[in-house]
C-alpha cells in the first residue's frame, strides 16, 4: 500500500525475539521524536553512528557529555570540559590562549567525623600565597566550586560524603603566575 500507520492511546512495543529489527527509508529522512520526554538508545554490544556522505551534528540545549572508564568531555556554559583519570594525549599541533592557569596535583581527601574534608592553599613559585583570587574546584563527580582565595591563599573548606579526586583551576593573569 502507500502507507502503514501505526496509533496507540497508551503504548507501543516492537519485539523481535530471535532476529534484529531493521527501519529503512529508500527516500527521504528517517525521523524518531520523544515529543514529551527522554529519548534512549541501547546497545548491550557496539553501538555505531555513522554519516556515509554528510555531516553528524550532535546539538543539546543544556549539556553534552561523553564519557569512556573516567575520562570525560563535557560541553555546558559554553565552555569545553575535558577530564581523565589518566593521561590526556593531544597529537596535533596546537595553539592555547586566554588566561593561564595553575596546575595543581589532587590531594587526598581527609575523613573527619564521617565526612570527607578538602582546602587548598595555593601559592606560587616563591611559596607566596595568592591571596583573593579566584579559583575553580573540578570534582570527579561531575561537580563544579568556585570561590577566591584568603589572605593566606586558602580556598574554602569543601565537605563531601565520599573520597574523590579533585582538580583545581587557579584563574590569573600572566604577569601573576610563576613569580613574574
Amino acid at each position: 500500500g502507500q502507507s502503514l500507520t501505526a496509533h496507540a492511546a497508551e503504548s507501543l512495543n516492537l519485539f523481535a525475539q530471535s532476529s534484529g529489527i531493521k527501519v529503512q527509508a529508500n527516500q527521504g529522512k528517517v525521523e524518531v521524536q520523544a515529543q514529551n520526554d527522554e529519548l534512549q538508545l541501547n546497545a548491550l554490544k557496539d553501538a555505531t553512528l555513522t554519516s556515509s556522505a554528510g555531516k553528524i551534528t550532535i546539538a543539546a540545549k543544556e549539556e553534552i557529555l561523553i564519557t569512556c572508564k573516567g575520562a570525560y568531555i563535557k560541553l555546558a556554559n559554553g565552555e569545553v570540559e575535558i577530564g581523565s583519570p589518566k593521561l590526556v594525549r593531544v597529537k596535533a599541533p596546537m595553539e592555547v590562549g586566554g588566561v593561564e592557569s595553575l596546575s595543581i596535583p589532587a590531594l587526598p581527601l581527609f575523613k573527619m567525623t564521617g565526612t570527607y574534608k578538602l582546602q587548598y592553599q595555593l601559592t606560587d613559585d616563591n611559596n607566596l600565597p595568592h591571596a583573593n583570587k579566584k579559583y575553580t574546584v573540578y570534582l570527579s563527580d561531575y561537580q563544579k566550586l568556585e570561590g577566591v582565595t584568603d589572605e593566606n591563599g586558602m580556598t574554602q573548606v569543601f565537605y563531601s560524603e565520599k573520597a574523590s579526586i579533585a582538580k583545581i583551576h587557579l584563574h590569573l593573569k600572566e604577569e601573576e603566575n610563576h613569580g613574574k
